[in-house]
């Protein structure tokens, strides 16, 4: 009885433990990743604002865009996450782009989308151009990965020792039916004064261990009571 009340215990301890690791988790994992796209955003609306006003219009429907050198090497920068910048005339057709080999679909209005792992912004600028400024989050993707895996060791890790710890603790709060088990097994018809120690019994057990041997006295009473008659 008292491994079976321990180890329902403890399923029920580890159940509502695994439900709140799993809930945190989760939370801890959205707001993570909702930062990490809020300051991708911010960076490339940034950027979009910053290109636009250096676009001037030109004689023949030609433009030119003047990129400072923190901008050139912000646009050439490698690595998976590399931003790129294009810019379409009102007739749809390029005007100027960064990266040949990324052909963003063209935007019909400003407005900020999320192309598969892209994060872009896009902004009207001057002759019924559009600029758009974008970049690749796989980086963020994967950082964000890495981050959910420690967390989840982690949440391994505090499980199994909240799971010892519970285990220790449960033996602890039913050590108490151990002894009042050993105590009455051990009265018997010629050992009727034995008593259930209440010195280090508590709480709903120690009324019990009370209850008990307020029943053991009235049993050798009535012993007692027939042996004279008798």
């Amino acid at each position: 009885m008292n491994r079976s009340i321990r180890r329902t215990l403890l399923f029920w301890y580890a159940l509502i433990l695994l439900g709140v690791i799993a809930a945190f988790g989760a939370v801890l994992a959205v707001e993570v990743r909702e930062a990490a796209l809020r300051q991708v955003d911010s960076e490339v609306t940034a950027h979009a604002q910053a290109l636009v006003d250096e676009l001037e219009p030109q004689p023949g429907g030609h433009f030119e865009l003047e990129l400072s050198d923190e901008y050139v090497r912000y646009f050439r920068r490698a690595g998976p996450d590399t931003p790129y910048y294009a810019i379409w005339d009102e007739k749809g057709a390029f005007v100027d782009r960064s990266r040949p080999d990324v052909e963003p679909r063209r935007p019909s209005a400003p407005e900020e989308r999320e192309d598969g792992t892209r994060r872009e912004h896009i902004v009207a600028g001057p002759g019924g151009t559009l600029l758009l400024v974008g970049r690749d989050t796989r980086g963020e993707r994967e950082r964000l990965r890495d981050f959910l895996g420690m967390v989840l060791g982690a949440g391994a890790g505090v499980l199994v020792l909240a799971l010892g710890g519970g285990w220790f603790l449960a033996g602890r709060a039913l050590e108490p039916i151990d002894r009042i088990t050993r105590a009455a097994a051990a009265i018997s018809a010629s050992n009727l004064s034995q008593r259930v120690d209440v010195a280090h019994t508590e709480s709903e057990l120690g009324r019990l261990a009370k209850t008990l041997n307020e029943t053991f006295e009235r049993l050798q009473g009535s012993f007692e009571r027939q042996t004279r008659f008798t």
